[in-house]
């Protein structure tokens, strides 16, 4: 749609470029116009002269010329020439000047231009292909011949005007391809603007909350690690120490769980206290055991050559209260695998943190690449809309502004 403004110049949408770039040249060839359909007029009366020749000559009854053929076959010769003007005129029947619509007159006489040579070099070749009936029926083909230079000499008519004006044809065409790359940079420039806005306000987290939040997650995590290296270590401490109380008297118990054969054996607490005395009920048949193991231990009933060593151990054992120790053993590994998943859980949340700072850092640069990118093709699309406003003025001396 155009808009007419002061001084002469018009505004254009974008979207009416081409139809007005089509309008233009086609008022400046006018006259190219005006000579090329009094030529293409000539060109249709020339075919249906053509059409007429084809129908006489395949219409006619005369005997070949063959004084100059050695041995000819007047009857193959016949034949031929009913195949040769049935191939004349299918190709008569083909050509037509009726043209699909074309945004310019140029264009059309163009395509009419080429219809014309493409029926030429089918005459010439079907000529070639029925070369002995085109002789031997030669004095016959007057008309023929005749309508034929006709259509070559306006053939040539046609091709000199439009070779005349090849020069502004192709600034039309070199406007219609500017014109469709603006077109490409307004596509492109919405788009850009779209992605652009998809993407949002990346920047409104500010990156210190990022490095506040990772500073106080991995403080945390040191924390937290630090405990359970402490953790770990009183673990393996308490076990230590529960098996220092029971690994003297392993071999003596063996011996005892010999002289009570019916009874739960004593071994069997001593070399795996930790899981084996694992409720109240299991410790109290385990002092039962040890009270008769010390017993038997003082009153000499177990043969040991350190059996002094193994009492006083004994006693030890019985002093030390290990259930509250494996209890408590108990207790450091569920503060253990409490404290690992909270390890586990830290380790997640500073990737995730780090994760979202890259999402947002990710979004900042991509917005800004979208932007350098929307100015680049706002600045080649300025630089377009220019030459395309100056192509107007010199082609057609219209001043125009196309509006984006």
């Amino acid at each position: 749609m155009f808009f007419g403004k002061g001084g002469g110049v018009e505004e254009v949408s974008s979207g009416s470029l081409q139809r007005l770039s089509d309008s233009c040249f086609d008022k400046k060839m006018s006259k190219l116009d005006s000579r090329a359909a009094a030529i293409a007029s000539g060109l249709s009366a020339a075919i249906q002269e053509f059409r007429s020749a084809c129908t006489s000559f395949m219409e006619l009854n005369a005997e070949p010329y063959t004084e100059d053929l050695w041995m000819p076959n007047i009857n193959s010769i016949k034949k031929q020439k009913q195949q040769y003007a049935s191939a004349l005129m299918g190709i008569a029947d083909e050509c037509s000047l009726i043209v699909s619509p074309l945004p310019v007159a140029y264009e059309r006489y163009m395509a009419i231009l080429s219809s014309i040579s493409e029926l030429s070099g089918r005459v010439l070749r079907t000529n070639a292909t029925f070369k002995q009936a085109f002789y031997c029926y030669s004095k016959h083909l007057g008309a023929f011949k005749k309508t034929m230079a006709q259509i070559d000499r306006l053939s040539s008519s046609l091709k000199s005007e439009l070779d005349s004006h090849s020069a502004d044809y192709n600034a039309y065409l070199d406007v219609g391809r500017k014109i469709s790359q603006l077109s490409a940079y307004v596509q492109e420039l919405a788009s850009l603007e779209k992605d652009i806005g998809a993407i949002g306000k990346p920047g409104t987290a500010p990156a210190d909350n990022f490095e506040k939040a990772n500073a106080f997650a991995a403080e945390s995590l040191a924390r937290k690690r630090e405990e359970l290296n402490d953790i770990s270590g009183k673990i393996s401490e308490t076990s230590k120490k529960i098996n220092s109380l029971t690994a003297p008297l392993e071999r003596a118990s063996k011996k005892f769980d010999h002289m009570t054969l019916g009874r739960k054996p004593l071994s069997r607490f001593l070399l795996d206290p930790i899981n084996t005395l694992s409720s109240e009920s299991a410790y109290a048949e385990f002092k039962s055991l040890m009270v008769d193991f010390s017993k038997a231990l003082i009153s000499g009933s177990i043969d040991l050559k350190n059996a002094e060593y193994v009492a006083a151990a004994a006693s030890e054992l019985e002093e030390s209260g290990i259930y509250e120790s494996i209890e408590m053993l108990k207790s450091l590994k569920a503060k253990k695998s409490e404290t690992e998943s909270e390890i586990r859980s830290l380790e997640n949340e500073i990737g995730l943190i780090s994760s979202a700072k890259r999402k947002v850092t990710d979004a900042a640069q991509e917005a800004d690449a979208l932007k350098s990118k929307s100015l680049s093709v706002s600045k080649s699309m300025n630089e377009l809309k220019g030459q395309i406003e100056a192509a107007f003025e010199a082609n057609y001396g219209k001043r125009i502004r196309i509006i984006l």
